[in-house]
């Protein structure tokens, strides 16, 4: 009888440690799995455990150009500084009628339109480009030069119109279209050397017109005879900007040496930005050079050429680093991207030698400023992350 008793008493003692147990294992895997024990629950009695509430589900992306829901409307007066893209574009460019701004899309290369708000915008042509490094425009807009990174080899194209795709050689380092909108200049490396071709705007004809010991030196067009070649910037070497003449093959500098050069010329070639540093990239320092007088004159802000668009010959619009500092390498700490500008936004007329403060916001690191005849719109694009942005001017 008590060995009954005992055996029935030992009974109960498991049966309320394998509930204990059971419930035990309930409560920590119900807190490490979001999976709910819901079948092991209904066997013990247990309450099914309480379903883990869903994340919160953001509301989509608002299109580029509309404003976000509950937004109170904006009068277009107000709209001045507007945000046109989402994602990183490459080279913007007005379109020929200049109701467009066009761009190429850095991830994809589809080439797409745009309007003044961003609020709609059609794809031009469908281009797959992994790899996109830039597209420099011809002075008509219907045309770019497009160079993308294929594995370690740069690849250039031209593309024209929407859909014609030629092919250029391998290797070409730099390009320019002619200020006649008649041909195109490339350089590529030859032999420890650079060599200079000429080619129409379709790519067919090329001649070689230089070949120099100038292996690092990039070819712009300046005016219908001259071409610059610019040796690579940096701030602890001495650089210099040379004219080629096309017609004679001759070569004559223009400046240097100078650290850390960089230059921007006028439409028409009568004057330049000149940007310079002393020795190991510090100090520094932006002149007008006045191709004419063959003299330079100190301005009173200092940038990066490529920070510039010209207007006209005599006016330009410039992003101004705010945070420019003594210790920096200049510029090729701005180059490799190890520093990111904080701008403010000036224009500046080359015979009053007058600037004025257009967007003081030092939000942006500006690139790629681009302005339509009428100068109402200033278009730009942030370096931070690649967006487009416009500026309402007028």
């Amino acid at each position: 009888m008590n060995r009954r008793i005992i055996i029935f008493a030992v009974g109960i003692l498991l049966g309320i440690l394998l509930i204990f147990g059971v419930r035990f294992f309930l409560r920590k895997n119900t807190s490490q799995s979001t999976t709910p024990q819901n079948v092991i629950g209904r066997i013990f009695g247990l309450p099914p455990p309480t379903p883990a509430a869903p994340p919160p589900v953001s509301p989509p992306p608002s299109p580029p150009g509309t404003p976000p829901p509950g937004t109170p409307p904006v009068s277009p007066d107000a709209q001045v500084l507007r945000q046109l893209t989402t994602f990183p574009v490459v080279s913007p460019s007005l379109n020929p009628k200049e109701d467009k701004i066009m761009f190429y899309k850095k991830e994809g290369g589809e080439l797409i339109a745009s309007d003044f708000d961003g609020g709609t915008q059609e794809r031009i042509a469908d281009l797959t480009i992994v790899g996109m490094i830039d597209a420099v425009w011809g002075l008509g807009r219907d045309r770019a030069a497009v160079r993308y990174l294929d594995q370690e080899t740069i690849k250039t194209f031209l593309h024209i119109g929407s859909s014609s795709v030629v092919l250029l050689p391998q290797d070409i380092t730099s390009v320019s279209w002619s200020p006649d909108k008649t041909s195109l200049v490339y350089t590529r490396p030859e032999n420890g050397k650079l060599s200079v071709v000429v080619t129409d705007t379709k790519g067919n004809t090329g001649r070689v017109i230089a070949v120099l010991p100038l292996p690092d030196a990039h070819a712009r067009w300046i005016t219908k005879d001259d071409i610059e070649l610019l040796t690579a910037p940096s701030g602890r070497a001495e650089g210099y900007s040379f004219f080629l003449s096309r017609t004679k093959g001759t070569v004559r500098k223009i400046i240097g040496p100078r650290f850390g050069l960089l230059t921007s010329w006028a439409p028409d070639g009568s004057g330049a930005l000149v940007f310079s540093t002393r020795r190991g990239g510090h100090d520094p320092h932006l002149e007008y050079y006045d191709a004419k007088k063959n003299t330079l004159r100190i301005l009173e802000f200092t940038t990066l050429p490529e920070k510039c668009v010209w207007v006209t010959a005599k006016q330009i619009y410039c992003a101004a680093p705010t945070n420019f500092v003594a210790q920096q390498t200049l510029p090729d700490e701005y180059l490799t991207g190890e520093l990111l500008t904080q701008d403010t936004i000036i224009s500046y007329t080359i015979e009053s030698d007058v600037y004025k403060v257009i967007l003081a916001s030092e939000i942006f690191d500006i690139i790629d400023l681009r302005m339509d005849k009428n100068q109402k719109y200033l278009f730009f694009i942030d370096r931070r992350d690649g967006t487009l942005w416009r500026l309402k001017l007028k």
